[in-house]
């Protein structure tokens, strides 16, 4: 119970929160979809499920970290892994999702960005061309950086 008031207030604090909704629904996910882009499968459809959270503790942790991020640049090529976040906030018996690209690069930094879905974050192959157009079409500006990596 005081780790649930500690990581409230935590969040209550910070206000920013990117797992905070503006329709009126729940502030945190009740499942968080995780995929990654991998160039060491360039023949597969990208990006690939690799795990999907639905325990409550663990979304809160998730989302703990999300909330302490803070504005930055984020270069391209500073991208070494790149992962698609999809965040599912329950709504009136329906889903509502909020779309984030998260990148960590070599120096253990991690970067989140709130994205509006589209075919274009989808690749039948993903090599180190597409991940570049991935990268540049998203933009340097609008990154948040992350205090610690996610526990993916």
């Amino acid at each position: 119970m005081k780790k649930w008031l500690i990581l409230m207030a935590l969040c209550l604090m910070t206000g920013c929160s990117v797992s905070a909704t503006e329709t009126g629904g729940p502030a945190h996910p009740d499942i968080i979809y995780i995929s990654f882009y991998s160039v060491e499968h360039a023949d597969k459809s990208q990006p690939m499920l690799i795990n999907v959270i639905s325990d409550k503790e663990d979304i809160m942790v998730f989302d703990a970290i999300l909330s302490e991020g803070v504005e930055a640049e984020l270069k391209a090529d500073d991208a070494a892994d790149i992962y698609y976040l999809q965040l599912d906030y329950p709504k009136n018996g329906q889903s509502q999702y909020r779309d984030f690209l998260y990148v960590t690069n070599d120096k253990n930094q991690s970067y989140i960005k709130e994205l509006f879905k589209s075919s274009q974050y989808g690749y039948d192959a993903f090599d180190e061309k597409a991940k570049a157009s991935l990268m540049n079409s998203i933009g340097n500006e609008g990154w948040l950086q992350l205090k610690s990596l996610l526990p993916i």
